[in-house]
């Protein structure tokens, strides 16, 4: 087998909640109610801060979990990375079978490995082979959820991170 391309990520479900609201982060940048009323640009600002540290923490992390789709053009051998850590599940493997039909891969075909410090991974089960797909460009979808859970969950230093970024751009404000 040859090299193994991925499409771009898609987002199925964003997290549901913010790393930080806006009551800590007007707490951390000392702003009082009554002086404050840029509610929306505090929004965006905690939303570019997330994804300015979620980008370049340890390369392109998850924070409060998230659901993707990842396309790829052919099996793998090996472990295939899964981009966003940390990655909680893999939820399934789609692809279409030499027929043109799409087919939930059975989970026991393949091995699925988690980490919180690098990219989890998934690959072939011992003693399985990957079924034969249709010649599309793109035959296999992984939907899979990655990040720490809740906001809660989120490693305090990293939370601390965001909150920094977000002082710095509030300064440069």
């Amino acid at each position: 087998s040859g090299r193994v391309d991925v499409l771009p990520l898609s987002l199925v479900t964003a997290p549901t909640e913010a790393l930080i609201n806006a009551e800590e982060a007007k707490l951390h940048l000392r702003i009082d109610e009554d002086q404050y009323a840029e509610e929306s640009w505090l929004d965006n600002a905690i939303d570019a801060a997330t994804n300015y540290c979620q980008e370049e923490i340890m390369g392109s992390r998850q924070f409060v979990s998230a659901t993707y789709d990842l396309g790829v053009n052919a099996w793998w051998c090996g472990q295939l990375r899964i981009p966003r850590p940390p990655l909680s599940s893999v939820t399934w493997i789609k692809y279409y079978d030499a027929n043109g039909t799409q087919q939930t891969l059975s989970s026991s075909i393949y091995t699925t490995r988690t980490a919180t410090r690098q990219k989890g991974s998934v690959e072939l089960a011992f003693n399985q082979t990957w079924p034969t797909t249709d010649g599309r460009d793109f035959p296999i979808t992984i939907r899979f959820v990655c990040g720490y859970g809740a906001a809660s969950a989120v490693p305090k230093a990293i939370k601390q991170a965001v909150l920094l970024t977000l002082g710095w751009m509030y300064d440069q404000g």
